[in-house]
């Protein structure tokens, strides 16, 4: 008998189910620990044949089920902050507690994060762009990154907004001095609409404000209607030509 257990439903096996097998003279009622589609666990009530389990034992198992799953999803969910340890001159300086937005310019977005990160700050790079080539660009050799994709890696990957906001929250409060790299509005934006990445910057703005950290994050302006743009304006900081061109 195959049982799919990458559902949140409980599984009841009844004796018949079983086969003709007398030692498995038994029923099994059971609520799978879950993280995303990941099992970490399958509690189970078992009671020989004729007996009924109580709604009330069952109850307890769903409960016990429910509270567990959170704690796995923290762990995966769960970086820990390191920095580079080589250390430059900073050149571009950023007020802390503020969420930059810098627009049609993915790279420069980039250098102005690496140069935070290889000035002393601890940063945690979420990005479109795979890991590697990343690090390679910008001499980054120890700072954490997470390729945003629903790809399956041996780099750590991410794809849902709720799963980044948590990441997120997990790091700014580890880190002291933390920088967070979001490169992919417009995959979070095309993936769980507008209103859902709005709501995501609100949070992220408290955040990085109650943190005293700073958090950038590219845009190009054409992927996004106009009313759109002047939105995520009024939740950020965008940082203007005239400042970024001698960076």
């Amino acid at each position: 008998m195959y049982v799919n257990l990458s559902t949140c439903n409980p599984l009841h096996v009844p004796c018949a189910a079983l086969g003709d097998v007398t030692s498995m003279n038994f029923c099994v009622d059971s609520f799978p620990i879950l993280s995303g589609k990941t099992v970490y666990g399958i509690p189970a009530f078992g009671s020989e044949k004729g007996l009924e389990i109580a709604e009330v034992d069952l109850a307890i198992l769903e409960l016990y089920a429910e509270t567990t799953s959170p704690i796995f999803e923290a762990q995966r969910l769960s970086v820990t902050p390191v920095k580079e340890s080589k250390l430059l001159t900073r050149k571009f300086e950023l007020e802390v507690g503020e969420l930059y937005l810098i627009k049609n310019d993915v790279d420069k977005a980039f250098r102005i994060f690496a140069d935070n990160v290889l000035s002393g700050s601890t940063g945690l790079c979420i990005t479109r762009q795979y890991a590697t080539k990343v690090r390679k660009k910008y001499g980054l050799e120890k700072t954490t990154m997470i390729w945003l994709s629903q790809e399956q890696s041996e780099e750590k990957t991410i794809h849902s907004i709720q799963d980044i906001a948590l990441l997120i929250s997990d790091f700014l409060g580890k880190a002291k001095h933390a920088v967070v790299m979001l490169d992919g509005v417009e995959y979070l934006i095309t993936h769980y609409g507008f209103d859902s990445f709005v709501r995501f910057l609100q949070q992220m703005n408290n955040r990085v404000a109650q943190n005293e950290a700073i958090l950038i994050a590219p845009v190009y302006e054409k992927a996004l209607e106009e009313r759109y743009i002047k939105l995520v304006e009024r939740e950020t900081t965008p940082l203007t030509i005239g400042e970024l061109k001698n960076f």
